[in-house]
């Protein structure tokens, strides 16, 4: 992991996901690009056609205000540069993921509204949906500590695995334990379910080069109930979910399931694209 892309609209919500940012990326060595999105308001022309107003006040402004956060980022020992685009967000935020290799993206959620929009807009297809790196999620009230712990919730799917490995990397420096948990909401299933896990932990033990990794089956009726208990009793830092279709979580409340869990934990939670529903079974 070398390059971490930073949304910001200079709001506190920003600002405490730099946070989580500026401590992810200093035991990693990455670098930190902060990117903001101007949109200005189109104008129609004599030609027909649209364009820009003068936004060189604000241009001027935002510049001011990004390299003010380059220089707190820069003076806590972290690399850093700034992308500013003008335009719709999805003509830009794509193409530059791609360019500068990034291989995480942390934003902020207050719940209702704020940065969370870039990624689960009001579009039929959001952004958020297109972007194949990780996305750590951080709550408004979510205070950085230390990170022990890190929770990944399998249903079992083969890129499973290759999304552990991105999560081992991440915990690596901080020495964190990582979670595998499966929960089974079906007791007649669960020994089929416990043949899988074990399937499961030889796939990972062969590709996965971590070795402070532990993997749990719970049964609970109740998925909901049992991830957020596990999250506390286990004192989890960071909850990862997989954003493929059919993943179990999805199927308690709704198809924005990932995004309710943001809204309403104290936790950050990593989104992880998986291309297809793959189950080991």
């Amino acid at each position: 992991m070398k390059n971490i892309l930073v949304p910001t609209d200079f709001s506190d919500l920003a600002k405490n996901a730099l946070k989580f940012a500026i401590k992810i990326a200093h035991p990693l060595k990455c670098k930190i690009t902060l990117f903001h999105t101007m949109n200005p308001i189109l104008i129609a022309n004599d030609m027909g056609g649209f364009i820009y107003p003068d936004t060189e006040e604000e241009e001027n402004l935002i510049n001011k205000k990004i390299e003010t956060l380059l220089e707190f980022i820069k003076n806590q020992g972290v690399i850093a540069d700034k992308v500013i685009h003008k335009g719709v967000l999805g003509d830009s935020l794509l193409p530059l993921i791609e360019k500068e290799k990034i291989d995480l993206i942390i934003t902020g959620t207050s719940g209702s509204e704020g940065l969370e929009a870039m990624f689960f807009g009001t579009n039929s297809v959001s952004i958020f949906e297109k972007v194949k790196c990780p996305v750590l999620i951080v709550p408004a009230h979510a205070s950085y500590h230390s990170i022990k712990k890190i929770m990944y919730a399998t249903d079992f799917q083969y890129g499973d695995i290759h999304e552990l490995v991105k999560i081992c990397a991440l915990a690596k420096p901080f020495n964190a334990q990582v979670i595998v948990t499966h929960i089974n909401s079906d007791d007649e299933k669960f020994v089929k379910e416990e043949e899988i896990m074990d399937w499961f932990i030889e796939i990972g033990n062969a590709n996965i080069d971590y070795k402070n990794i532990v993997y749990k089956l719970i049964y609970n009726p109740n998925v909901l109930d049992a991830l957020e208990n596990a999250i506390t009793i286990l004192d989890i830092d960071i909850i990862c979910m997989s954003t493929v279709e059919k993943l179990f979580f999805k199927r308690l409340i709704s198809k924005n399931h990932t995004k309710q869990m943001a809204y309403h934990s104290r936790i950050p939670l990593m989104a992880l694209h998986l291309s297809e529903d793959n189950k080991l079974d």
